[in-house]
């Protein structure tokens, strides 16, 4: 979804064609049954959530769940089931959420799902308490076959709206939040929050899978659980970085996209609006994206000695960047951001790799526009500025421009060794070859 800077998110909104069956009698309990069996086919994918009266105090009984949604996905069409626990018997209660979650074969994607289970299994006590298995059984239902969104690596810490914003670029509603769940009858306002609150998980997993090439079923889940799983690298020496950098390892195909999240820029943004951050082990990729004019910082330029490479291209990756790396743990526990895994090995492949992949295209009157050594932009200096500035240098040949780097304060004016740099810069760029016509960018 494309905006013009500055401009605010959109609201998220349910899908198109989306129903939501409010189902807060017996009557309309039974009624659902039918539609519950046919749209919980074999490898749907749906969304789960649960609201409850709000606590105003510290104290306060625990969050006992009042309103539960489901939002199913299945066959491309999407239906969200608001099922109304204090109108229900808890008998009817405790059947129908069985029925509709625990089936292993049914993905259910949600947020902090743990505190939704809890908040259930307490509304439904009474009815599953004369037994130790039956008082377990709410949170037993959703063992199997559940994604919490919370657990994603790129989502840690972060509410369901702020995960929304960042990864759909649209806001969430959360208006509602805190409004009176133990009271009836729903407002309009709440039913649709409500909905939204569940749909929405859907949509972020599919999103997920997008960005990763798999489909947005349970075996998705099950490729997305396997890259988790996978062993965390702890921080690596310096020397084993570039060692890195020359292994075939790090530049095995992973499944699906190289993308581990959405692009941070609009489709028609100019390269020269570009923005990179490489890590360790693209250092020489860094330079030389920075000789094209693209704008790249990488750790040699300033990384805060306290920070850790990961922490330091998340704090990158705030400030608007795209993270390059080639670094193949690093880009696992960047699920979900910003970021590419280069797999060519050599400055020149991999500038071709990135330049492909990514949809940069260097412009001649960019090069050598921007500091090779600290990414900073150059500014024509005045005569009298140059002049005070360079002394004897600018009195050799006055008639010279002379430019001034932005970030360190270098001069620089264009002599010989302006002009070997350009030829190399420009004979570097000629051999880059234009991407396949109708080749996807990201």
């Amino acid at each position: 979804m494309e905006r013009t800077s500055g401009s605010p998110l959109p609201t998220w909104d349910l899908p198109q064609g989306c129903e939501i069956h409010l189902i807060d009698s017996e009557q309309k309990a039974l009624e659902a049954i039918p539609t519950f069996e046919e749209r919980f086919s074999a490898e749907a994918v749906c969304g789960f959530d649960a609201e409850w009266q709000p606590a105003h105090k510290k104290g306060q009984e625990k969050p006992t769940a009042s309103l539960v949604q489901v939002a199913v996905l299945s066959k491309n069409k999407m239906d969200v089931f608001l099922i109304d626990l204090l109108f229900l018997s808890l008998e009817t209660a405790s059947g129908l959420m069985c029925d509709l979650l625990s089936r292993a074969d049914i993905l259910k994607v949600g947020h902090s799902v743990k505190g939704d289970i809890k908040s259930i299994a307490r509304a439904l006590e009474p009815a599953t308490s004369s037994s130790d298995s039956g008082r377990n059984q709410p949170r037993k239902m959703l063992a199997r076959s559940v994604f919490d969104l919370a657990t994603w690596p790129a989502f840690r810490g972060l509410g369901l709206a702020q995960i929304a914003q960042a990864h759909l670029h649209c806001q969430l509603d959360k208006t509602e939040q805190l409004s009176g769940w133990g009271t009836r009858p729903l407002s309009p306002a709440q039913i649709e929050y409500a909905a939204k609150d569940a749909a929405v998980c859907v949509a972020i997993f599919q999103d997920l899978c997008t960005a990763h090439g798999v489909p947005s079923c349970l075996s998705a889940a099950q490729q997305v659980r396997d890259l988790l799983s996978l062993p965390v690298a702890t921080a690596k020496p310096r020397s084993e970085f570039r060692r890195s950098a020359n292994k075939s390892d790090a530049g095995d195909a992973l499944p699906g996209s190289r993308l581990a999240g959405p692009i941070p820029w609009a489709t028609s943004t100019e390269p020269s609006e570009m923005r990179f951050a490489c890590d360790e082990t693209l250092e020489g990729l860094a330079r030389t994206l920075r000789l094209c004019g693209v704008d790249t910082n990488s750790p040699k330029l300033g990384k805060p000695p306290h920070l850790s490479l990961e922490q330091w291209l998340l704090q990158q990756i705030e400030g608007g960047r795209l993270a390059l790396t080639a670094d193949r743990r690093l880009f696992r526990r960047l699920m979900g951001y910003p970021a590419y895994l280069v797999g060519s090995q050599g400055k020149q492949a991999q500038l071709q790799e990135v330049t492909r992949s990514l949809g940069v295209e260097i412009d001649a009157a960019d090069l050598l526009s921007r500091c090779s050594k600290c990414n900073g932009e150059f500014v024509l200096l005045s005569p009298g500025d140059a002049s005070e500035r360079l002394g004897e240098v600018y009195q050799r040949c006055p008639s010279r421009d002379y430019w001034e780097c932005l970030g360190c304060g270098q001069h620089f004016w264009q002599g010989g060794q302006y002009s070997r740099a350009m030829q190399a810069v420009q004979s570097l760029v000629r051999t880059l070859s234009p991407a396949p016509p109708g080749e996807a960018r990201g």
